[in-house]
């Protein structure tokens, strides 16, 4: 009876250590993890897009550094005033922008909407929350000049693509204004906050465990990637803008990054009853507004 009790126990800390070492990692680098898509799909439900855009161009082009292929989707206006590249979520797509780019294009800005590696139809596996992400968005802005895209060029993204967004903007000049929806403050934070959204509970402890396994996996230094550390050297004009009922990402992290920013130019807005995806619906032409202003006001 006793041997059965430790063979049992041996088994379920064997089961325990896989899952923290091997399969809880994965479930968060992993962009197209077969279970978390399932989940998503049945479990919690989560929105799907369909695939009604209507580009102006298709283009893949190659990262300089590892040699991926990523999709992108180009909304081109007859007479741009700039060009704006817009990043979506972890496990999102470039779909999801369609309307905010059409919507651009009739302000006169082209859009540039690519798919993150790992994501839609680029290649990757691993998302790395903007490490290798903001090389992949310098390789754009390079695309961009070789093109001759309208300048100036801007960046807007949200939640994972917010926090690229602002590691572009600290690093990349070239980038000179920005929108930044939903973006954590530090990634160890918005970790845990995501366990208590979909597992009910969280763990300090176990958090940091899993997250030095799944930056080890791939390959990029947790010590690198929080936003919180970027914005200081940020002096472009931003917009903050952040869903008053987000669950996943509380706007506390919106006001601290505002506060951190050294922009002279920066603008925190709060959409009512807004969570953290719906942001644009529950904004609607008032948040349509803010940023129309802020464009037409900043740009230069």
């Amino acid at each position: 009876m006793r041997e059965n009790i430790v063979l049992l126990l041996l088994i379920v800390f064997t089961i325990v250590v896989i899952l923290i070492y091997y399969y809880a990692p994965k479930f968060i680098i992993e962009v197209k993890n077969p279970i978390i898509i399932a989940l998503k799909r049945g479990v919690y439900k989560e929105k799907t897009y369909k695939k009604r855009y209507n580009p102006t161009q298709q283009i893949t082009i190659e990262t300089t550094n590892d040699h991926l292929k990523f999709r992108m989707n180009i909304y081109t206006a007859p007479k741009a005033k700039a060009t704006i590249i817009l990043v979506h979520g972890i496990r999102s797509s470039k779909e999801v922008w369609d309307f905010i780019a059409r919507w651009l294009n009739q302000n006169d800005y082209n859009a540039v909407v690519p798919d993150l590696r790992g994501h839609g139809q680029s290649q990757g596996t691993y998302c790395t929350f903007g490490y290798k992400e903001k090389d992949d968005i310098n390789d754009i802005v390079k695309f961009l000049e070789q093109n001759n895209f309208q300048k100036p060029f801007g960046i807007w993204g949200h939640s994972l693509g917010g926090a690229t967004s602002l590691q572009v903007l600290a690093s990349n000049k070239k980038i000179t204004f920005g929108i930044i929806e939903s973006s954590y403050a530090k990634f160890s934070e918005v970790a845990q906050s995501y366990s208590r959204y979909y597992l009910g509970f969280t763990s300090k402890l176990l958090n940091n465990i899993i997250l030095r396994q799944a930056a080890k996996k791939a390959h990029f230094p947790l010590k690198k990637i929080d936003p919180v550390d970027y914005v200081p050297k940020i002096y472009q004009p931003i917009l903050f803008i952040y869903g008053e009922k987000d669950k996943k990402v509380n706007p506390k992290n919106g006001k601290l990054l505002f506060s951190k920013t050294k922009s002279t130019i920066k603008k925190f807005f709060l959409i009512k009853d807004a969570g953290h995806t719906n942001i644009h619906k529950k904004g609607g032409k008032k948040l349509l507004k803010e940023i129309k202003n802020f464009l037409d006001t900043h740009i230069n």
